[in-house]
């Protein structure tokens, strides 16, 4: 988790993104949390260093109850990194952008990774797994089993490895879940692998929208990814250091 935390990039801190099928919409009245008190930080919420490590460890972080069961070979999951990132014209476009401009693009940004995550959950994409044992064969097999409650730490960044700008966010979703019968158990992450491009176009129609109403900035279909008009192609290509040492690589193995 140290990648995330602590980056030495002057990257922003981590926020809770947490949700739960009772969490209320406009009209309704809130539902009590499966758990009392819920292990999960609040919603919008800075992430604390030690809440963290308590639920990458699967325990509760209030009463250090274990939350999940260890694995067979003892090796465990803290998280599930979903990489979502900005097109790269919207990067150089944060690049250019200074003060109050820039932190309302990456406030914009944060508000579409979040609504993405949200749409994910709400499409069945978060589950549980729960382990059960055969009475006669004695073996144990596991299915899948909808989660009432997620969470995940969302840190944004804004470079690359390569130091150049790239604005994206880690959204860590920690290995537990709550169940629907209010017990929890450590996630099944396949449906969030298989469904990966889904989730970056969900966040690519909503940052393409608010690009649009926020700053009156006109983007172009570009595959399935989208650009900014207007942004040279050379800037791209000045911005894609990362790219550029892997296509050389590559060329030079005969790809």
């Amino acid at each position: 988790m140290a990648y995330y935390t602590d980056n030495g990039q002057s990257e922003s801190a981590g926020v809770w993104w947490t949700r739960s099928t009772a969490s209320p919409s406009p009209a309704s009245t809130p539902s009590p949390s499966p758990l009392f008190p819920s292990p999960f930080g609040e919603d919008g919420t800075a992430v604390s260093g030690r809440h963290l490590r308590d639920l990458a460890a699967g325990r509760h972080p209030k009463t250090k109850e274990p939350l999940t069961k260890g694995s067979a070979n003892g090796k465990r999951s803290v998280g599930f990194d979903v990489q979502i990132a900005a097109p790269k014209s919207v990067s150089a476009i944060a690049a250019a952008f200074e003060g109050e401009d820039r932190e309302r693009l990456f406030a914009g940004h944060d508000r579409c990774v979040r609504r993405a995550m949200s749409a994910a959950f709400d499409m069945g994409l978060v589950v549980a797994h729960r382990a059960v044992r055969d009475p006669i064969t004695k073996k144990k097999s596991y299915f899948e089993e909808p989660v009432r409650e997620a969470s995940a730490a969302v840190y944004r960044h804004f470079t690359s490895r390569a130091k150049d700008p790239q604005l994206h966010s880690h959204a860590v979703l920690m290995n537990v879940g709550v169940r629907e019968d209010g017990t929890t158990g450590a996630l099944d992450n396949r449906r969030l692998k298989l469904y990966g491009g889904t989730i970056a176009a969900l966040y690519r129609a909503e940052m393409s929208a608010m690009l649009r109403e926020e700053f009156g900035i006109e983007t172009v279909r570009d595959g399935r990814n989208f650009e900014v008009v207007g942004v040279p192609e050379k800037v791209l290509k000045a911005f894609s250091k990362r790219r550029a040492e892997i296509e050389a690589v590559a060329r030079e193995e005969g790809f």
